[in-house]
């Protein structure tokens, strides 16, 4: 699992807190023991690691931190007086306990290679799927109280398994989410403010291109109306130059550039002009 780390990493810290609370070589060692020990049950409880293998190497790594601290804790007591050849023996049987991980270590590494690249290791996985489709597949055509009956005669250990991989299953495959994470909700909630600051970004542009459009609209309407027949063309003309100047403006907004308002050229409103009598 993803928060195994933490524990991975307060192992280490708490293993060294106690050189500093513990003066006494012995209590320092009953104290890595104990650490150790607390780590190695909730390693056995919840089987952090993808791989089986791989959660038995730490057990064992644990397991044998632990029996080498119990040995060395022979050489802090000063009361009790030990024999040279008893002294050499628990030497011999420290070495070879802290050097056996590595060992171990290359017996897993070796198996897991083996198991992932060999040809008949996915034959084996192939057979495997096909019996587990069949399972499932007669389980599915059961009825409702066929089903219960068989959850009550299994044990307990049986149901969490059965639920296990119900959980993997619909994870894996399905793609259903069990339990929200802290890091999925960090997520979801910069994912709505960057929405939310998209949407008011935009909005002024497009306020702007209604309003600007419509202000232009009345603008060549006015002039159409005002101006005789000679002048509507120049009227449409700088009526198409103002919209697709202001349309590119938008764009331009929208995008996220920084542009200034481009300029939009008018024909001058020709007052109409009226004759007289006298001035004929």
């Amino acid at each position: 699992v993803w928060w195994w780390g933490l524990f991975y990493i307060g192992k280490g810290i708490f293993t060294n807190l106690g050189y500093l609370f513990f003066r006494e070589g012995i209590a320092q060692m009953y104290w890595v023991m104990l650490t150790l020990a607390v780590y190695s049950s909730c390693l056995t409880l919840f089987f952090p690691w993808r791989l089986r293998a791989v959660n038995a190497l730490d057990v064992y790594t644990n397991t044998a931190l632990i029996f080498e601290s119990s040995l060395i804790a022979v050489y802090t007591s000063t009361q009790t007086e030990v024999s040279s050849s008893t002294t050499s023996g628990i030497s011999a049987a420290i070495v070879s306990i802290g050097f056996s991980p590595f060992l171990i270590a290359s017996l897993v590494a070796t198996y897991i290679l083996y198991a992932h690249l060999h040809p008949s290791s996915s034959k084996a996985r192939a057979s495997e799927i096909e019996l587990l489709s069949k399972a499932l597949e007669s389980f599915a055509t059961c009825d409702v109280q066929e089903k219960i009956s068989f959850m009550e005669r299994v044990d307990e250990w049986a149901q969490s398994y059965i639920m296990s991989a119900l959980h993997i299953i619909s994870s894996e495959f399905d793609g259903v989410s069990h339990k929200a994470r802290l890091t999925d909700q960090g997520l979801l909630s910069k994912t709505s403010s960057r929405s939310m600051v998209d949407s008011k970004s935009a909005s002024p542009a497009k306020s702007y291109f209604s309003t600007n459009s419509s202000n232009n609209n009345n603008n060549n309407n006015t002039n159409n109306s005002n101006n005789n027949n000679s002048n509507s063309g120049n009227d449409n003309n700088n009526h198409i130059s103002s919209n697709s100047g202001t349309h590119s403006f938008v764009q331009r907004r929208v995008s996220g550039e920084t542009a200034t308002l481009p300029p939009v050229s008018l024909s001058p409103i020709e007052e109409p002009v009226t004759i007289s009598d006298t001035d004929a």
